[in-house]
């Protein structure tokens, strides 16, 4: 019975010194970081990109038989190839 309450105590102590939430349980430490990264706003970026490469399609390096497949996996073309990255900010900007 004494050990019972000396764990009871010891939990009771570490919870009142961390609080009710630290950091890890709550995501990332800046709300608006976190908030940047929701599943809306990521589909909202990709087809805003999409788009923009769309349009600007004709002063990359890239043949037009291409197109629809390089605009639909921008994402993964970005971070695979530093090409495709240099072509991405031509079509873009």
């Amino acid at each position: 019975q004494g050990t019972q309450q000396l764990h009871g105590a010891s939990r009771g102590a570490a919870s009142a010194r961390l609080g009710p939430r630290s950091v890890v349980t709550c995501g990332l430490p800046i709300p608006i970081i976190g908030g940047l990264f929701t599943a809306p706003v990521l589909a909202i970026m990709y087809v805003f990109v999409a788009i923009r490469l769309w349009l600007g399609y004709e002063k990359t390096n890239f043949t037009a038989q291409n197109k629809a497949m390089m605009v639909a996996l921008w994402p993964v073309l970005a971070v695979a190839s530093a090409s495709f990255r240099e072509n991405l900010k031509k079509a873009t900007l």
